[in-house]
């Protein structure tokens, strides 16, 4: 299995969408979306000190893998979430997470700390 069609279709739509958020711009990109009640254009060139071409990058990336949409209004985009993506999103991972948790019950694995201590590295 070294190529994307030998893994299950989930799987590689997991991954590509973590691909495509892998980065804090695209994080910051999409905590703004969710902020906002309207399609987003000008406040999102204030992502951090990235340059208005490079934020455009970012949510063009974002809006190939289906997680903005966007409108063309003028001269300007209009950026807003793909709410349905993002749900499908979630319950996939909780599905995934659950699947390894029953995987590792069934294997009789416990919990072990990679030595680093038991801290979150995400909270």
């Amino acid at each position: 299995m070294n190529k994307k069609h030998d893994f299950p279709k989930k799987q590689v739509i997991l991954s590509e969408t973590f691909r495509t958020v892998a980065h804090p711009a695209r994080l910051e990109i999409i905590r703004v979306l969710a902020s906002a009640n309207s399609p987003v254009n000008g406040e999102l060139t204030d992502v951090g000190s990235l340059a208005p071409s490079t934020v455009n990058l970012h949510l063009l990336d974002m809006k190939k893998a289906g997680i903005v949409g966007g409108q063309i209004m003028g001269k300007k985009s209009a950026y807003h979430l793909n709410w349905d993506y993002l749900e499908e999103m979630e319950k996939a991972i909780e599905l995934f997470f659950k699947e390894l948790n029953a995987m590792r019950k069934e294997s009789g694995a416990k919990t072990k700390s990679l030595g680093r201590g038991s801290k979150s590295k995400i909270a």
